[in-house]
């Protein structure tokens, strides 16, 4: 019934020259030629294909690829990243754990359409989980644009795009803060971790790394509908609390003790972390004024004033977390415990 499937999306290139980053995490891309999905539960040991094609002019399937939303293509801006199953394993694995029906108890035409739609969204999801993972190891160095499903060589529906580059402006903020610092790991280190931690079931969190992931992965937008939103800056709290807080109250002094016990003391702007944690307070308790969803940004002194004050605080969070994932990852932790300290008193 199908043959084959397959994602291609578009990946924008950065300025040249290319950043260290860009370059060492593209590299790895390649070398990882093929992954096991993150829901091998569903999968078993089918294997997924990772291609990357750094012109588009080298795309078989070039002539067909619809990037309609995009705009006139320079071909030298931009890569494109291909992910698909090794073989039919995957296919059958999939139809089987979803209730996939025989043809015979369906029209042909409603079973066509079921196995397309189990395969095209499953593929997706692991897609933009390989995304998520090169972003920890080499954050803000892979967005994509969009892109297109192709069954049986055909286009079968578009796909959203994958917006990383507020990771890049959290490494800056963290570097002018001088804190946190980052940890050197490779893309395929950051995929066998998060498969080893069991941390996901049916793509939701089972444990606390595993709400801190997904905390992460929902501050990604999709870039054919960026806007601001006061949201990301709760994501990653959300995320900061999971891993580092265990105690339901003095959340704020947890959070402040034990990021440093784990990514080392502040030299510098040491109230900076407080000051954080107080905005997320004032905003989620309703003591600031927010704009509207639909609130007309562009020139507007007010609305621009209120991202400004905001923006310092979201990639400062955003900064850590991704901070303390790469620290797990390196040493390969699934939880984060912190002792309690004891202090004796004297008789006065």
């Amino acid at each position: 019934m199908l043959s084959e499937i397959r994602i291609v999306v578009l990946c924008p290139k950065p300025i040249t020259p290319f950043p260290s980053s860009f370059v060492a995490c593209i590299n790895e891309l390649k070398s990882l030629s093929t992954i096991l999905p993150l829901q091998n539960g569903i999968y078993g040991d089918s294997l997924l294909n990772v291609s990357i094609y750094e012109s588009m002019r080298e795309y078989p399937l070039l002539k067909i690829l619809d990037f309609k939303r995009v705009g006139f293509i320079d071909f030298d801006d931009y890569f494109l990243l291909e992910i698909s199953p090794v073989d039919g394993s995957y296919v059958k694995a999939a139809l089987e754990d979803f209730g996939y029906e025989p043809v015979d108890e369906r029209s042909e035409k409603e079973a066509q359409a079921h196995v397309n739609f189990v395969l095209s969204e499953n593929l997706k999801f692991e897609l933009n989980n390989l995304l998520l993972c090169a972003n920890i190891a080499h954050p803000g160095n892979i967005s994509t644009l969009e892109g297109n499903v192709f069954i049986d060589g055909e286009i079968y529906e578009n796909v959203d795009g994958f917006y990383a580059f507020d990771m890049k402006c959290a490494i800056e903020e963290a570097n002018k803060l001088k804190w946190p610092s980052f940890t050197s790991i490779s893309v395929s280190e950051v995929i066998e971790w998060q498969k080893r931690t069991n941390a996901f079931d049916g793509g939701i969190s089972t444990k606390q790394v595993g709400r801190a992931i997904a905390a992460l992965s929902n501050t990604i937008e999709d870039p054919q509908n960026v806007g601001y939103s006061a949201l990301r800056i709760a994501w990653c709290i959300l995320g900061l609390e999971a891993l580092y807080c265990k105690e339901k109250s003095g959340l704020r002094e947890q959070l402040s003790t034990n990021t440093e016990l784990l990514l080392g003391a502040k030299e510098e702007n040491k109230k900076v972390f407080g000051k954080l944690y107080d905005f997320r307070s004032q905003l989620l308790h309703g003591s600031i004024n927010v704009p509207l969803r639909y609130t007309i940004s562009d020139d507007a002194p007010k609305f621009n004033k209120f991202v400004s004050n905001i923006t310092p605080y979201e990639n400062l969070a955003l900064a850590i977390l991704l901070a303390t994932l790469q620290k797990m990852i390196k040493n390969n932790w699934v939880e984060l415990n912190f002792p309690r300290s004891l202090k004796g008193i004297n008789i006065p």
